[in-house]
């Protein structure tokens, strides 16, 4: 069986009926994709998109209440992470390749020195950065300050934007039959939009020195 139609009936059977069971289900979504370095293994854009759809079908929960749940849990999970890399990073012998490998910590590591504390704020959006970018940060001794006013804007936003399209697109027939499609559309355009602002903000920074 698909393991991605697996956690979808997990999320419909849960989000269907009332209880906190819902609100810890998204709480634990979201924290797993900004606290965890196994996020990239969970579909974290998909299931936000499924968990708006059903929560428009069942209208067992408040889509407020339960996007509220989302960001704060991907709040303390950029938080967590930022202290683990802090504190354990430089312990840790990293692999060569696989999701959580040294690898991918370059790539996060290139990323966030390149755009700062802007990384922070756009991470969520990206699968596998939004994963290592708090880590990396921590790691890099990102003043905590300046790292905790990014997280709380950029986790928020990314659990609004999958969430409620999935709550205002997702009961149209073409989308709810095409659901992993829809949602990776959405992250394609959204990082071509933050890739396209930061090239210009490159370009200009480069035109003015």
């Amino acid at each position: 069986m698909n393991p991605l139609s697996q956690l979808d009936d997990i999320l419909r059977n849960s989000l269907s009926g009332t209880g906190p069971l819902a609100y810890l289900l998204i709480a634990l979504l979201a924290f797993s994709q900004t606290g965890l370095l196994i996020g990239p293994l969970i579909p974290g854009n998909t299931l936000l998109f499924i968990a708006g759809l059903v929560i428009r079908t069942s209208e067992a929960h408040p889509l407020i209440n339960l996007i509220g749940a989302g960001a704060a849990a991907a709040f303390v999970g950029n938080v967590i992470n930022f202290w683990l890399g802090a504190w354990l990073g430089p312990k840790i012998k990293w692999k060569e390749k696989g999701l959580v490998s040294a690898q991918n910590l370059k790539r996060t590591e290139a990323f966030f020195s390149q755009h700062g504390s802007l990384a922070i704020f756009i991470a969520p959006f990206v699968p596998i950065v939004r994963s290592f970018a708090p880590f990396v940060a921590g790691m890099a001794k990102m003043k905590p300050s300046l790292f905790i006013m990014a997280s709380l804007f950029g986790p928020a936003l990314w659990v609004v934007l999958f969430m409620a399209s999935g709550y205002f697109l997702g009961t149209v027939p073409i989308v709810r039959d095409n659901i992993t499609l829809f949602a990776g559309g959405i992250f394609v355009l959204v990082s071509a939009k933050i890739f396209w602002t930061l090239a210009k903000q490159k370009k200009r920074s480069a035109e003015a020195a």
